[in-house]
Protein backbone atom coordinates (compact mmCIF):
# COMPACT_ATOMS: atom_id res chain seq x y z
CA UNK A 1 0.00 0.00 0.00
CA UNK A 2 1.38 3.40 -0.99
CA UNK A 3 1.48 5.93 1.83
CA UNK A 4 2.21 9.65 1.72
CA UNK A 5 3.14 12.56 3.96
CA UNK A 6 2.61 16.28 3.48
CA UNK A 7 5.80 18.27 2.97
CA UNK A 8 4.41 21.71 2.11
CA UNK A 9 1.13 23.61 1.94
CA UNK A 10 0.24 25.33 -1.33
CA UNK A 11 -3.26 26.57 -0.53
CA UNK A 12 -5.32 26.23 2.62
CA UNK A 13 -8.88 25.01 2.17
CA UNK A 14 -11.99 27.06 2.78
CA UNK A 15 -15.65 26.04 2.89
CA UNK A 16 -15.78 25.22 -0.82
CA UNK A 17 -12.22 25.01 -2.16
CA UNK A 18 -10.01 21.99 -1.38
CA UNK A 19 -6.63 22.12 0.28
CA UNK A 20 -3.64 21.81 -2.04
CA UNK A 21 -0.34 20.51 -0.69
CA UNK A 22 2.92 18.92 -1.79
CA UNK A 23 3.24 15.31 -0.64
CA UNK A 24 5.96 12.68 -0.67
CA UNK A 25 4.81 9.17 -1.55
CA UNK A 26 6.34 6.08 0.04
CA UNK A 27 7.56 4.93 -3.39
CA UNK A 28 9.72 8.07 -3.68
CA UNK A 29 7.54 10.12 -6.00
CA UNK A 30 6.45 13.69 -5.25
CA UNK A 31 2.88 14.77 -5.87
CA UNK A 32 0.25 17.43 -5.35
CA UNK A 33 -2.76 16.44 -3.27
CA UNK A 34 -6.19 17.99 -3.72
CA UNK A 35 -8.13 17.28 -0.53
CA UNK A 36 -11.77 18.16 0.24
CA UNK A 37 -11.67 16.56 3.72
CA UNK A 38 -11.76 19.87 5.62
CA UNK A 39 -14.48 21.49 3.49
CA UNK A 40 -18.16 21.70 4.49
CA UNK A 41 -20.08 18.43 4.85
CA UNK A 42 -22.02 18.89 1.60
CA UNK A 43 -18.91 19.91 -0.33
CA UNK A 44 -16.89 17.05 1.14
CA UNK A 45 -19.47 14.29 0.91
CA UNK A 46 -21.17 15.04 -2.37
CA UNK A 47 -19.75 17.76 -4.63
CA UNK A 48 -16.05 17.22 -3.88
CA UNK A 49 -16.20 13.47 -4.41
CA UNK A 50 -18.17 13.96 -7.63
CA UNK A 51 -15.63 16.50 -8.93
CA UNK A 52 -12.72 14.17 -8.15
CA UNK A 53 -14.46 11.26 -9.84
CA UNK A 54 -15.02 13.33 -12.97
CA UNK A 55 -11.48 14.65 -13.04
CA UNK A 56 -9.98 11.20 -12.51
CA UNK A 57 -12.07 9.88 -15.41
CA UNK A 58 -10.98 12.77 -17.67
CA UNK A 59 -7.28 12.48 -16.79
CA UNK A 60 -7.33 8.76 -17.47
CA UNK A 61 -8.61 9.60 -20.95
CA UNK A 62 -5.65 11.98 -21.41
CA UNK A 63 -2.89 9.65 -20.20
CA UNK A 64 0.27 10.04 -22.25
CA UNK A 65 -0.27 13.62 -23.42
CA UNK A 66 2.82 15.66 -22.64
CA UNK A 67 1.83 18.72 -20.65
CA UNK A 68 -1.07 17.05 -18.81
CA UNK A 69 -0.18 15.80 -15.30
CA UNK A 70 -0.97 12.18 -14.47
CA UNK A 71 -2.97 10.93 -11.50
CA UNK A 72 -0.53 9.24 -9.12
CA UNK A 73 -2.96 8.00 -6.49
CA UNK A 74 -6.60 8.24 -5.46
CA UNK A 75 -5.86 8.63 -1.77
CA UNK A 76 -9.51 8.25 -0.72
CA UNK A 77 -12.93 9.45 -1.84
CA UNK A 78 -12.10 13.03 -0.77
CA UNK A 79 -8.53 13.32 -2.05
CA UNK A 80 -6.47 12.70 -5.15
CA UNK A 81 -2.73 13.01 -5.76
CA UNK A 82 -1.40 14.34 -9.05
CA UNK A 83 2.01 14.43 -10.65
CA UNK A 84 4.11 17.25 -9.20
CA UNK A 85 5.40 19.94 -11.57
CA UNK A 86 8.22 21.94 -9.94
CA UNK A 87 9.33 25.52 -10.64
CA UNK A 88 6.35 26.81 -12.59
CA UNK A 89 4.59 30.15 -12.96
CA UNK A 90 0.98 30.72 -14.08
CA UNK A 91 0.88 32.13 -17.59
CA UNK A 92 -0.92 35.29 -16.44
CA UNK A 93 2.23 36.29 -14.51
CA UNK A 94 4.05 36.89 -17.79
CA UNK A 95 3.93 40.04 -19.91
CA UNK A 96 4.05 40.50 -23.64
CA UNK A 97 7.54 39.79 -24.94
CA UNK A 98 8.63 37.62 -22.00
CA UNK A 99 7.74 34.27 -23.53
CA UNK A 100 8.95 32.82 -26.83
CA UNK A 101 6.23 32.16 -29.39
CA UNK A 102 7.12 28.46 -29.09
CA UNK A 103 5.41 28.53 -25.66
CA UNK A 104 2.12 29.37 -27.35
CA UNK A 105 2.73 26.72 -29.99
CA UNK A 106 3.24 24.13 -27.24
CA UNK A 107 0.09 25.27 -25.46
CA UNK A 108 -1.90 25.09 -28.68
CA UNK A 109 -0.50 21.62 -29.33
CA UNK A 110 -1.57 20.36 -25.90
CA UNK A 111 -5.10 21.68 -26.40
CA UNK A 112 -5.24 20.05 -29.84
CA UNK A 113 -4.16 16.71 -28.33
CA UNK A 114 -6.78 17.05 -25.58
CA UNK A 115 -9.48 17.76 -28.15
CA UNK A 116 -8.42 14.74 -30.21
CA UNK A 117 -9.26 12.61 -27.14
CA UNK A 118 -12.75 14.15 -27.00
CA UNK A 119 -12.08 16.39 -24.00
CA UNK A 120 -12.82 20.11 -23.66
CA UNK A 121 -11.15 21.84 -20.72
CA UNK A 122 -13.69 24.69 -20.40
CA UNK A 123 -11.62 26.67 -17.88
CA UNK A 124 -8.43 27.77 -19.63
CA UNK A 125 -9.25 31.37 -18.71
CA UNK A 126 -8.64 30.53 -15.04
CA UNK A 127 -5.32 32.15 -14.14
CA UNK A 128 -3.85 29.11 -12.38
CA UNK A 129 -4.68 26.47 -14.99
CA UNK A 130 -1.84 27.07 -17.47
CA UNK A 131 1.67 26.79 -16.04
CA UNK A 132 5.07 27.56 -17.56
CA UNK A 133 8.23 25.93 -16.20
CA UNK A 134 11.69 27.51 -16.09
CA UNK A 135 12.60 25.37 -19.08
CA UNK A 136 9.63 26.82 -20.99
CA UNK A 137 7.61 23.61 -20.80
CA UNK A 138 3.87 24.20 -20.79
CA UNK A 139 1.32 22.41 -18.60
CA UNK A 140 -2.46 22.46 -18.35
CA UNK A 141 -3.93 21.53 -14.97
CA UNK A 142 -7.27 21.29 -13.14
CA UNK A 143 -9.69 19.32 -15.29
CA UNK A 144 -12.48 19.35 -12.67
CA UNK A 145 -14.84 21.31 -14.96
CA UNK A 146 -13.86 19.49 -18.16
CA UNK A 147 -16.21 17.42 -20.29
CA UNK A 148 -15.65 14.27 -22.31
CA UNK A 149 -17.53 13.76 -25.58
CA UNK A 150 -17.82 10.45 -27.38
CA UNK A 151 -16.79 11.44 -30.88
CA UNK A 152 -18.36 8.34 -32.41
CA UNK A 153 -21.78 9.78 -31.48
CA UNK A 154 -23.18 12.20 -34.08
CA UNK A 155 -24.94 14.37 -31.47
CA UNK A 156 -21.96 14.51 -29.10
CA UNK A 157 -19.62 15.23 -32.01
CA UNK A 158 -21.76 18.21 -33.01
CA UNK A 159 -21.89 19.50 -29.44
CA UNK A 160 -18.14 19.05 -29.22
CA UNK A 161 -17.69 21.15 -32.36
CA UNK A 162 -19.62 23.99 -30.75
CA UNK A 163 -18.14 23.88 -27.25
CA UNK A 164 -14.50 23.54 -28.28
CA UNK A 165 -14.75 27.19 -29.30
CA UNK A 166 -14.67 28.00 -25.58
CA UNK A 167 -11.13 26.57 -25.39
CA UNK A 168 -10.19 28.13 -28.73
CA UNK A 169 -11.27 31.59 -27.58
CA UNK A 170 -9.28 31.20 -24.34
CA UNK A 171 -6.17 30.34 -26.37
CA UNK A 172 -6.66 33.32 -28.65
CA UNK A 173 -7.17 35.62 -25.67
CA UNK A 174 -3.77 34.49 -24.37
CA UNK A 175 -2.23 34.93 -27.82
CA UNK A 176 -3.76 38.40 -28.13
CA UNK A 177 -2.33 39.39 -24.76
CA UNK A 178 1.16 37.86 -24.96
CA UNK A 179 1.84 37.33 -28.68
CA UNK A 180 -0.25 40.08 -30.27
CA UNK A 181 2.07 40.54 -33.24
CA UNK A 182 1.39 36.93 -34.26
CA UNK A 183 -2.41 37.26 -34.34
CA UNK A 184 -3.89 36.73 -37.80
CA UNK A 185 -6.87 38.72 -39.07
CA UNK A 186 -8.96 35.53 -39.01
CA UNK A 187 -8.05 34.95 -35.35
CA UNK A 188 -8.86 38.56 -34.46
CA UNK A 189 -12.25 38.31 -36.15
CA UNK A 190 -13.06 35.03 -34.38
CA UNK A 191 -12.08 36.41 -30.97
CA UNK A 192 -14.07 39.62 -31.45
CA UNK A 193 -17.17 37.64 -32.47
CA UNK A 194 -16.80 35.21 -29.60
CA UNK A 195 -16.40 38.00 -27.03
CA UNK A 196 -19.60 39.63 -28.28
CA UNK A 197 -21.42 36.29 -27.95
CA UNK A 198 -19.90 35.69 -24.50
CA UNK A 199 -21.06 39.11 -23.27
CA UNK A 200 -24.64 37.82 -23.64
CA UNK A 201 -24.15 34.87 -21.28
CA UNK A 202 -26.26 34.87 -18.11
CA UNK A 203 -23.01 34.74 -16.12
CA UNK A 204 -21.17 37.76 -17.46
CA UNK A 205 -17.37 37.77 -17.79
CA UNK A 206 -15.28 40.29 -15.91
CA UNK A 207 -14.72 43.63 -17.59
CA UNK A 208 -11.92 43.38 -20.12
CA UNK A 209 -8.72 45.24 -19.48
CA UNK A 210 -7.04 47.34 -22.17
CA UNK A 211 -4.37 44.67 -22.81
CA UNK A 212 -7.12 42.13 -23.55
CA UNK A 213 -8.81 44.18 -26.28
CA UNK A 214 -8.57 42.88 -29.82
CA UNK A 215 -7.02 45.44 -32.14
Amino acid sequence: MIRYETTGLIRKNDAFDPELAVVKLSDGRTGIIKDFQKCTFIMRSFIGEWLLNREEFILNKLTGIEGVPNVLLRADKNAMIYEYIPDTRPIHKFHEGELPVTAYEKLSGIVKAIHERGVIHFDLRQKRNILISRGMQVYIVDFATSFYFRLNSVLQRRLFGVFRNVDKSALLKIKNRLFRANMTETEKAFLKEFLVWRSMWLIRPKKFRAKDKVQ
